[in-house]
């Protein structure tokens, strides 16, 4: 099934810098993207950091207070 798929003109500009053939181009972008499942990974990485942040805050504070120069 083909599809058509509006791009930004700068991101069709990028990718012609890099290929002579934009298609194979963004499907192996995509097929690398689904594979790595990186925008849920990333999200829910950060959700955890952000969820920890006052503690992780508080052990750097903590071994910063424990390296002073001598």
């Amino acid at each position: 099934m083909m599809v058509e798929l509006p791009l930004p003109e700068d991101l069709v500009a990028a990718i012609d810098q890099r290929t002579k053939d934009r298609g194979k181009f963004i499907i192996a972008a995509i097929r690398r993207m689904l594979a790595t499942d990186s925008f849920g990974r990333d999200r829910a990485e950060l959700e955890k950091i952000n969820a920890h942040a006052a503690e992780l805050n508080e052990e750097a504070g903590d071994v910063l207070a424990f390296q002073v120069i001598r």
